[in-house]
């Protein structure tokens, strides 16, 4: 498997002193068009290394085509590699397949967002066809002021340069919100829910898990699996019992995984994507052959960020910056 590299940064006042020499119009279209296409790439499932290869195919392709858009869109090349400028790790050959998909994620994400500035910075041009006014002038000098003015704290543009694409912005006012606040749902709407199912009966595995979905601001349903000898399915009895479900985790050791009519059970009940088997034993992601994601409980407790991006991508909403 190919390496990929970071790319040298770029000066953003070069970026920002670069005039937009394509129609106002034109250059709007076609950057959401560039834009849709970069989604379409991102939306795709990656589980096995011929998705990944293409998916990478389509990506560079699209890298090309954005790069040739904003060259010929500015009077400077500055933009365009202002855009092809991201931050990223450098993998070796023989990591993990799981880490190079969420590093073609990450990359997919930084690249839109840093498109989509742009889109929002032409945007805010005034439009050539009608006459300017002196406050569409202040506000596109005022734009480009900001855009060459020097970073103060280095440490927060590196956190909002890798934050997810759909990612909430921050408070406006730079307060931080209530936590009870960012935790209660809207109104008339419920409460995200997940089913935590115990095959494993770790103490601290359990309390990790369940402190790490209520920070997320989840609502758990802790789920105990039955006795293999009983003629009852109480784990079918128990999930039965909870009709609202975004998602389910199981708790289980590798060599003690759940019954096969449990496990079809509760994929056929919440999607492939949306179950996911945690467990202490294991030393690294893996998928089975049925493509189930298996997560290793790690002391150093990377299993949260994993397990976060496999939520965020299967359609919740979650805030990364809340992990950590």
């Amino acid at each position: 498997m190919t390496l990929e590299l970071q790319t040298p940064p770029t000066s953003s006042q070069a970026s920002a002193s670069a005039k937009l020499v394509m129609p106002r119009d034109k250059a709007i279209q076609q950057i959401r068009a560039q834009l849709e296409k970069g989604l379409e790439i991102k939306r795709s499932k990656i589980r096995y290394v011929n998705e990944l290869e293409r998916a990478r195919e389509a990506k560079g392709e699209w890298t090309t085509a954005v790069m040739t858009l904003l060259k010929a869109a500015f009077s400077s090349g500055a933009v365009a590699d202002e855009c092809q400028n991201w931050v990223g790790k450098v993998l070796p050959e023989y990591a993990d397949l799981n880490l190079f998909i969420e590093h073609f994620y990450d990359e997919m994400d930084q690249r839109l967002r840093k498109l989509h500035l742009v889109l929002k910075r032409v945007q805010e041009l005034p439009d050539e066809s009608q006459p300017k006014s002196p406050a569409s002038t202040a506000k596109a000098a005022a734009a480009t002021a900001q855009a060459a003015a020097p970073v103060a704290n280095p440490a927060a543009q590196a956190t909002d340069a890798n934050r997810d694409f759909f990612d909430a912005p921050a408070p406006a006012n730079g307060a931080a919100a209530h936590p009870r606040a960012a935790n209660a749902p809207a109104s008339g709407m419920r409460p995200r829910a997940g089913a935590f199912i115990v095959y494993e009966h770790d103490p601290r595995a359990q309390s990790a898990v369940r402190d790490f979905c209520t920070k997320l601001g989840f609502e758990i349903a802790e789920i105990t699996s039955g006795d293999p000898g009983d003629a009852r399915n109480a784990l079918v009895e128990q999930l039965d019992q909870k009709p609202h479900l975004d998602f389910g985790l199981i708790l289980s050791r590798a060599d003690a995984p759940p019954r096969p009519f449990d496990l079809g059970y509760v994929v056929g009940r919440l999607g492939l994507k949306r179950v996911y088997v945690l467990s202490a034993s294991d030393d690294k992601l893996t998928c089975d052959e049925h493509g189930l994601l298996h997560i290793p409980l790690d002391p150093a407790d990377g299993w949260q960020l994993h397990l976060a991006r496999q939520l965020k991508r299967a359609g919740l909403e979650i805030d990364l910056n809340r992990v950590f």
